[in-house]
């Protein structure tokens, strides 16, 4: 497996990599730490009659980055990854990070969620944003959940995971989450399915009346226990759940905090003529919002 980190060396970024140090992974993980340099802007020097150097501040600032990302990938213990390398690269730092994962064909991107103003608790960084949205890969967003102590919380894998289900071929690459990180046993798994209400003038009432809308709920729990069975037999506890809500992404977002949920993995639930380009709505809902870490599942 093939797995990039993206560091800015800001405090979710430390955290981010901690996070993936407590991943187990089956198989055996190629990691690439990667970090962005954005390009100096034309600087006239007041004090000269010429411009500043560029080439040598771009160069200072590399030199930097690159020790930096020495101790962070110093970090990593040997025995748990294959191999472990650094990149530092100068360019726009999401259609970088983007154009990396694609050149080195990257299975996962591990990245820290960055908060644009005082709602850093739920809005996710441009850059987050950015490669969640145009990557081909799997992405992983972590996030910190109420810690006051910042990086120093993070100290076993994830307890309580919440998978959620479209009723799709979908729900079996996402479930297959669970074996690739080998999480221990003793991790609760709730797969949990939404159907969604259509409420403006009450036409839920009309809809759960109609007999396709008992068949699709039916179908839905039908696959949803069948998908429980066979995570049980890799001796998860896992909990088949089909709920009816108005909107999808708040009823998920709603029982991962009620079920105190530390990793949420939804599909790449992708709408429209854009949707070579964008999240679908659900997907990028859960992703903006969540409390928790979210893993954004794509077909390998």
């Amino acid at each position: 497996m093939r797995v990039m980190l993206a560091v800015d060396y800001s405090q979710t970024s430390v955290f981010a990599g901690q996070y993936l140090r407590t991943l187990p992974f089956h198989r055996s993980v190629d990691l690439q730490v990667v970090t962005v340099l954005p390009p100096f802007p034309f600087m006239e020097n007041a004090a000269s009659d010429g411009p500043v150097p560029i080439e040598n501040l771009l160069e200072q600032a590399r030199q930097q980055a690159e020790s930096t990302l020495a101790e962070s990938m110093a970090r990593f213990h040997p025995d748990s990854f294959r191999s472990v390398t650094g990149e530092v690269m100068v360019g726009a730092p999401g259609q970088s990070l983007t154009a990396f994962a694609k050149q080195h064909g990257i299975d996962l991107i591990v990245m820290g969620a960055v908060g644009r103003s005082a709602l850093s608790r739920v809005l996710l960084g441009s850059v987050s944003e950015y490669v969640s949205n145009r990557t081909d890969s799997s992405v992983m967003i972590v996030r910190s959940q109420g810690s006051k102590s910042g990086v120093d919380e993070i100290e076993t894998v994830p307890k309580r995971v919440l998978l959620a289900l479209g009723n799709s071929d979908q729900d079996v690459n996402n479930a297959d989450w669970i074996k690739r990180l080998e999480l221990p046993a003793a991790t609760e798994i709730h797969l949990v399915h939404v159907m969604e209400l259509l409420t403006f003038y009450r036409k839920d009432i009309v809809q759960r009346a109609t007999e396709s809308w008992r068949q699709s709920k039916a179908a839905a729990v039908s696959r949803a226990n069948s998908l429980a069975q066979s995570i049980r037999t890799l001796d998860f506890d896992a909990q088949p759940v089909v709920m009816e809500a108005p909107h999808v992404g708040d009823a998920l977002l709603s029982y991962a905090d009620q079920h105190h949920c530390d990793l949420i993995i939804t599909g790449d639930r992708r709408r429209g003529t854009l949707n070579q380009l964008f999240l679908g709505s659900v997907s990028l809902h859960v992703l903006r919002h969540a409390k928790c870490s979210v893993l954004v599942s794509r077909a390998a």
